[in-house]
């Protein structure tokens, strides 16, 4: 269940707010948004996020625990041209994960961690409709680090590109790919790389016919240090609003602790 509300000019400003609510089987998010359209007078826009989440893990033969997450997130997003998009974002987030029913026996699961990460996001959209696409094509690259010099208790680099393309073919039908890659590496640990770095997959926008982020390593947290997944699909009309699609998506291993 998502909700999503949106107030665009506030106090006659140009200025928006708004709030998200998401509910999954095992996961809560909120999230409150406000947006500045405009810098200094520069067409520069300006959000201010702010998000808090708690997700339930059940691994297999131990008890399931908690991580809660709160996040405060700045970004800055122009565009030197019509169809291009350059945004960079600073993000610090807290997170706890705990075991509500501790073991009196065993240690308690009691952490508590702090990252902080830069990004920067390059992108170039020639699609008619972001929303249904039927010709054009989009590609986005970002790059994303994580020191103690940004807050961060993690030290990570991470990078994930993003190729999609379709193609009218016929009367209704559109044929449409999409090319994913990712790498991340633990600037401690070497292959250790922390939960919040990781790459997930599965479900309706990755892998369809998994359980949402439900691919890759089998441990508690999921996810994997890399990322390689072909998409392709064929939409097709069926009877006036009402469209099809058959597809196939394919996630294929990259290095050790890759998603599949």
């Amino acid at each position: 269940l998502v909700v999503d509300l949106l107030r665009r000019n506030l106090f006659g400003r140009a200025v928006s707010t708004g709030a998200a609510g998401q509910l999954e089987n095992n996961r809560r998010l909120a999230r409150g948004v406000v947006t500045m359209p405009r810098l200094f007078g520069l067409p520069v826009t300006t959000s201010l996020f702010l998000t808090g989440s708690r997700e339930k893990f059940t691994p297999v033969g131990a008890n399931p625990f908690f991580e809660d997450v709160t996040a405060l997130s700045a970004e800055q997003r122009f565009r030197p041209a019509r169809q291009i998009a350059i945004s960079y974002a600073y993000s610090l987030s807290r997170s706890h994960v705990f075991d509500p029913q501790p073991n009196p026996f065993l240690p308690a699961l009691d952490l508590n961690s702090r990252i902080g990460r830069l990004t920067n996001t390059y992108a170039w959209d020639t699609r008619d409709d972001p929303a249904n696409a039927t010709r054009g094509w989009f590609q986005s690259s970002g790059l994303e680090l994580g020191t103690a010099a940004l807050g961060s208790d993690l030290r990570f680099i991470r990078y994930l590109g993003q190729q999609y393309y379709f193609k009218s073919v016929g009367p209704g039908l559109v044929l449409g790919s999409a090319f994913r890659l990712g790498a991340a590496r633990d600037l401690d640990f070497d292959d250790l790389l922390q939960p919040a770095a990781r790459f997930l997959a599965g479900g309706s926008t990755s892998v369809r016919g998994f359980a949402e982020d439900g691919l890759g390593d089998r441990s508690a947290f999921g996810g994997g240090n890399s990322l390689l997944l072909f998409n392709q699909e064929l939409r097709f009309p069926i009877f006036k609003w009402a469209r099809g699609v058959t597809f196939i998506d394919e996630p294929t291993d990259v290095i050790p602790m890759a998603l599949l």
